[in-house]
């Protein structure tokens, strides 16, 4: 498992660094996880291998969110909408 609470001095280092578009991320308020999976002794970050898990999650109810759906896709990314 990676990143499950960002505080919000990390949060502002993320929109800097373009790994996030916006300074209330639901890892702040512990509503998002991120998830790794390994192929091969390796994390992968084929968004293709979290297809499956992230289809699955947002099967599950109508407030769950995968990031692998987003424009700009962060597949390993899991969260409930409050």
């Amino acid at each position: 498992m990676g990143e499950v609470y960002r505080d919000p001095e990390w949060q502002q280092v993320m929109v800097r660094r373009g790994k996030s578009k916006t300074l209330e991320s639901r890892h702040q308020k512990r509503l998002a996880v991120d998830l790794f999976l390994w192929k091969d002794d390796n994390v992968t970050w084929d968004c293709d291998d979290y297809q499956p898990l992230g289809e699955w999650w947002e099967d599950l109810s109508p407030a769950h969110v995968w990031g692998g759906s987003w424009k700009m896709r962060d597949c390993v990314h899991f969260e409930v909408k409050p």
